[in-house]
């Protein structure tokens, strides 16, 4: 049986206190700024109790442009990799990759947020800013039904983006911490470059 992609499951600044009068504009220029964030991360979904259902950790690497690398080493190898047009999941312990058409709506795909040029699907999300001494959050609640969550909490510190959490309509949540945050360095393309490994069985599904 195939695993689910941990992308879905998967992935604010430490500003005066200061009420902003249009929080969804102070988070769209943060957004568009990172070009780029390499960062370990460690991610547990709860279910509607609070009881943990699902934990793992890694690092990952994005760029602007629809690129991400994550990759999960605990509680077992995963690697998800996005060239801007294409999407591999890559499951070394069952010797399999399945590739997809990347889907760029980040509803969808929510770590598509950082370094997005287009943020006008803020508009379908009611954003409140929240200032504390050592951070920013951003709470975005849906204004309809649609997409895979129906609330984004965004914490960042000093413009590095600190953790992200998603929770649906059945009540589960994802938390992603990150940690050793670096935004806006230079990543090499070959990153996002995937290439099946001989011998592991490929399912194209685009």
């Amino acid at each position: 049986m195939l695993r689910p992609s941990k992308l879905i499951l998967l992935f604010v600044l430490a500003w005066p206190f200061t009420v902003y009068a249009d929080p969804e504009k102070e988070l769209a220029v943060l957004l568009e700024s990172l070009g780029s964030v390499q960062a370990q991360f460690e991610q547990t979904t709860l279910n509607s109790h609070g009881d943990v259902i699902n934990a793992s950790n890694g690092n990952l690497q994005l760029k602007k442009g629809g690129f991400f690398r994550i990759e999960t080493t605990d509680p077992f190898p995963q690697l998800l990799v996005a060239d801007g047009t294409d999407f591999y999941t890559f499951d070394q312990d069952l010797e399999q990759v399945i590739v997809r058409w990347l889907v760029r709506d980040v509803k969808q795909v929510p770590i598509l947020l950082f370094g997005s040029s287009d943020q006008s699907f803020l508009q379908d999300y009611h954003v409140t800013q929240v200032n504390e001494t050592t951070y920013t959050q951003f709470i975005l609640e849906a204004r309809t039904p649609e997409g895979i969550f129906e609330m984004l909490i965004l914490k960042f510190i000093r413009q590095k983006p600190s953790s992200m959490e998603m929770r649906d309509s059945l009540g589960q949540s994802t938390r992603i911490k990150l940690t050793s945050v670096t935004t806006n360095s230079l990543i090499d393309d070959s990153r996002f470059k995937f290439t099946a490994p001989e011998g592991i069985d490929l399912i194209d599904d685009r």
